[in-house]
This record gives C-alpha cells, sequence and structure tokens, in this order.
C-alpha cells in the first residue's frame, strides 16, 4: 500500500525486512486458511460420497466418536468441527504437544484429554486466558483447534492430512509447500 501510495508511512511501517510489492514472505497464520481448506475439500467429497447429507451436517458432527481418543464423556463430546474451524471448540488455545514431534492423533487426544479436565464454565477474566471452556462459549485463536480438526479428518478419511493436503490442495494448484510440523496444522507452513 505504501509502494502504491495508498497510505501515510505511519499507517504502513516499515517491516523488517522492508516488504516490498516484489518480497516474498511466509506468514505462519496463512496455515490456518491452508489447513480449513484442506478440511472443507474433504467434506466436500464426503457430502458427494454421501458420508454426509450436507456440508452443514458435516460441520455441526460430533468429533468425539470418530477422534480415537477413548470414551471421553463431558464437555469435549460436544465439540464440533464448526466449532474447531471458528476457533470456539473450548479447547485449550495452545498445548505443548503442537511444538514436540509427536503424531497428530496423538497430540490431538492429549490436547482433548488435558482440556477436558480444565473445562469449567468460569468465565472470570484471569480464566478465560489459560482455562478451556465449554463448546460453543470462547473464541480463542490458537493452534489446538486445527490439531483437532486435521487428526478428526485423517480418522474420518483414512488418509493421512499430508496426503489430503497433496491431492486436494497442492496438485490441482500446482503448488509446492508442507507443514514443518505435523501436528502444528495452524502456523507452521
Amino acid at each position: 500500500r505504501r509502494e502504491a501510495g495508498q497510505c501515510a508511512s505511519s499507517m504502513c511501517p516499515r517491516g523488517k525486512p522492508d516488504y516490498t510489492v516484489q518480497l516474498v514472505t511466509g506468514i505462519a497464520s496463512s496455515s490456518k486458511w491452508v489447513t480449513s481448506t484442506v478440511v472443507l475439500a474433504a467434506i466436500a467429497e464426503g457430502v458427494a460420497a454421501g458420508q454426509w447429507p450436507s456440508v452443514a451436517a458435516a460441520l455441526d458432527a460430533t468429533v468425539m466418536p470418530d477422534l480415537g481418543c477413548g470414551d471421553l464423556a463431558g464437555p469435549v463430546a460436544d465439540i464440533t468441527v464448526r466449532q474447531l474451524l471458528s476457533f470456539t471448540s473450548g479447547l485449550l488455545y495452545e498445548h505443548p504437544c503442537i511444538k514436540d514431534d509427536d503424531s497428530l492423533q496423538g497430540c490431538a487426544c492429549d490436547l482433548v484429554t488435558d482440556s477436558l479436565e480444565l473445562m469449567t464454565t468460569d468465565v472470570s477474566a484471569e480464566t478465560r486466558k489459560t482455562n478451556a471452556h465449554p463448546p460453543g462459549t470462547t473464541y480463542k485463536y490458537g493452534a489446538s483447534h486445527l490439531t483437532v480438526a486435521g487428526a478428526w479428518l485423517e480418522r474420518v478419511t483414512g488418509e493421512t492430512f499430508e496426503a489430503l493436503l497433496g491431492r486436494l490442495v497442492l496438485t490441482p494448484l500446482g503448488i509446492q509447500m508442507r507443514y514443518v510440523r505435523a501436528t502444528n496444522l495452524a502456523g507452521s507452513i
């Protein structure tokens, strides 16, 4: 915008390195867009194959029955795909396993289990920052939601997330990219 003369210097501060129209740089949270695209494309395939009656039905499906984390009851049993993609699942917004070299499935189960232990209806300012909340009650921007969404998608499709990414996004677009950490589908492209 600065190069095009569309804003004052104070509105468009210089980046490091200086941002230009030609500069190509990574944007960590753009991984969220790609992950959501993979999930939605796979859901569209599932609808076409009769797995779900509609995209809306798939988005409103609860993830726990298919996640493979055992019989977890309580608030986490109500988490839907829609809540995962909109960061309102109630899960902890971050978890140590997202930065480890754990499996996507193992990390998702650890994350859900630890979130269940902390879920509360307390919405005081202090607990809102760190504790999980019942699904649909609190927006928390973070990586955990997409880790669980990716693990759920692997289970319902029988394909790895990496394979789905390649088949549904990379190959059709003729591009190459990869997640640096398989458990961080929200910020590691």
